[in-house]
């Protein structure tokens, strides 16, 4: 998405170590045009919302079903935690250019995929194809 937008300006914050975030981005395909914040304390989740989740929200059966039918699906499967932590909480917010925030999703559960193309809708954006979950 952030190649086909280049007028949003889109962030990852990772609650890894820069070492194992640098080894983790090519693995599922570069940063594309997004800018990567390393969080390794947490501190930027915590202030939006973003706490430690339970084991029902990792491991919960739908999850468990939709973590394997990507693995077998794309290739995708789940790998070690080298640093950061299994249990943060994920979440997708759209801010505009006057900070407001227009949209945001928490993660439901370890396999919710924020719908992005909400989000470019909350900005006042057409989606592009490819911009979906």
């Amino acid at each position: 998405m952030s190649s086909r937008h280049p007028e949003v300006h889109c962030i990852a914050v990772s609650h890894s170590s820069r070492e194992a975030t640098d080894r983790w981005i090519p693995q599922v395909g570069g940063e594309w045009e997004t800018h990567v914040v390393v969080d390794e304390g947490r501190e930027l989740y915590a202030a939006w919302g973003l706490g430690t989740s339970s084991t029902w929200h990792v491991y919960n059966p739908l999850a468990v079903y939709n973590t394997v039918a990507l693995g077998r699906r794309e290739g995708i499967w789940s790998r070690p935690t080298e640093s950061g932590s299994r249990w943060q909480t994920g979440g997708a917010f759209a801010i505009d250019q006057a900070g407001v925030v227009r949209w945001a999703q928490v993660a439901r559960a370890a396999d919710d995929v924020p719908d992005l193309e909400q989000a470019l809708r909350s900005l006042g954006l057409e989606p592009k194809k490819g911009d979906g979950n």
